[in-house]
């Protein structure tokens, strides 16, 4: 693998292992990992809590924290990730990933690690809202939710192993050069990530603009960011909890503005898709709400509700919610279908015609006849896979992720750990893979499931479900389906 001489470095603090818990963590990991690379994995570790040399860390592929308090705390576990950062040139995308052992506050974490997704190693009490961390890894209840989280470890290692194994930084470069990004000015609570998008986009040989400074003349403004968008072949829209300075000519932020051109260019384009005024240049836009957003007036709730409900209908738009890594992995998958329409990713695109109906075991009797009801309404429906192998089981649930129009959870004797998991697995399913965001999303519950602002937010539908009888809100549901 290049010159690399281990595929991970376990970076954890002491005082987390007085128990030998991270050993055990080590041991599993080692054979999830191993399972999918049909070999042992090499992994670096100190019992000893030595340091390892910079040269050393230039050597590691993934470098997996486990954070805890006593992780944050612990001024050897912050220097590794600097070492492995600067070692690494600073390209260490989808090369670092965050185990939370137990739960530790957004400001205390490493800026490195801070916007990463979370795999989650403690529980949660539904009553008191307390953290708990998992000191039995095979209880009924803990062995789902550690095996969920261990699996998705082992194949975001695999993954990430695989780009280093088959890809160089100079090749995604080359096949970038020459793209045009819009990179929308944004507020100032997302400068700083707003920064590490544009260093990224410019790494990969990217043009970004804007490439000067906006005059304060309103007129001039909107011209010269209409031509910028205009002469894109993807925008970017950063969405932080300000809804920024209005401008006083017309009473909308510059936040609002450029979203409201950028809508406007690419209804253009779709407009004149495959018509003589067809220019046959691609346009996308990727609009990312910071997952941590705490919306700080009325009017950038509105904004944010508005724009999720007209991402959807917009050809060529998405809207995600994810970690800041996760967005850079979206912007380049957007800007590679721009450049290659591949069989491969046409043939993905049509195979995403089931309805992914996700429920338990110990639901089966009750989603038999759900099941039967989908089928009938002449819709292929893709199910989870109950084997013994844990492995096999977590990776058809993700292809079924990838490849679905849409997906219902069922949620009969299930506890809402489960649920909350499964939510979680619909958002994450870009990350897996997916070519665009899940749209249709629905919650089948016979309880009186009351949604939250997070189910609301992410658009996912409450439908009950009791006695065995279908109600008119899952027919209508699956008629929304196109």
């Amino acid at each position: 693998m290049n010159n690399l001489n281990f595929d991970i470095y376990l970076n954890y603090s002491n005082k987390d292992n007085e128990d030998g818990w991270v050993s055990s963590l080590q041991k599993m990991i080692q054979e999830a990992l191993g399972q999918l690379m049909g070999e042992k994995p090499v992994i670096l570790h100190y019992p000893n809590q030595e340091k390892p040399t910079a040269s050393t860390l230039a050597q590691v592929g993934v470098m997996i924290c486990v954070v805890s308090p006593n992780f944050i705390k612990d001024i050897n576990c912050i220097e590794d990730i600097q070492a492995f950062v600067e070692a690494n040139e600073g390209i260490v995308a989808k090369r670092i990933i965050k185990i939370v052992k137990y739960p530790v506050t957004y400001d205390e974490q490493p800026t490195a690690v801070k916007d990463l997704l979370a795999y989650n190693l403690y529980t949660i009490n539904i009553q008191n809202g307390e953290f708990s961390e998992i000191k039995e890894f095979f209880g009924r209840e803990n062995e789902k939710i550690f095996w969920t989280q261990l699996l998705d470890i082992a194949q975001e290692t695999y993954k990430a192993l695989n780009v280093l194994r088959n890809k160089t930084l100079q090749q995604i470069a080359a096949h970038f050069k020459g793209k045009t990004v819009f990179l929308a000015e944004t507020t100032d609570d997302l400068l700083i990530e707003r920064n590490l998008i544009k260093r990224e986009l410019e790494k990969f040989g990217c043009v970004v603009i804007p490439d000067k400074n906006l005059p304060s003349n309103r007129i001039e403004m909107q011209s010269l960011l209409k031509k910028d968008i205009e002469r894109s072949d993807l925008a970017i829209h950063l969405i932080g909890n300000s809804y920024g300075e209005i401008l006083e000519e017309n009473g909308i932020s510059l936040l609002e503005l450029q979203n409201s051109l950028a809508t406007e260019h690419g209804n253009i384009v779709a407009a004149t898709k495959n018509s003589i005024y067809d220019e046959k240049r691609g346009f996308s836009r990727i609009i990312w709400v910071a997952p941590y957003a705490k919306f700080n007036s009325e009017r950038q709730k509105v904004f944010v509700d508005n724009l999720r409900q007209n991402a959807e209908a917009l050809e060529g738009a998405e809207i995600l919610q994810v970690p800041l890594e996760d967005l850079k992995q979206a912007i380049r998958r957007v800007l590679n279908e721009q450049e290659v329409q591949s069989i491969e990713v046409v043939a993905h695109a049509t195979s995403q015609e089931g309805v992914y109906f996700i429920y338990d075991p110990m639901d089966a009797d009750s989603a038999k006849n759900v099941i039967e009801y989908l089928k009938n309404s002449n819709y292929k429906v893709l199910t989870p896979a109950f084997e013994n192998n844990l492995l096999e089981a977590r990776k058809k649930h993700i292809d079924n992720l990838v490849n679905c129009k849409a997906a219902i959870i069922f949620c009969g004797k299930v506890s809402k750990q489960w649920i909350a998991m499964k939510l979680l697995d619909l958002l994450k399913a870009p990350g897996f893979g997916r070519q665009k965001p899940l749209k249709y999303k629905a919650i089948l519950t016979g309880s009186l499931f009351q949604p939250d602002d997070f189910v609301r937010n992410n658009q996912i539908q409450v439908i009950q479900f009791q006695d065995g009888v279908i109600y008119p809100e899952l027919n209508e549901f699956i008629h929304t389906i196109v």
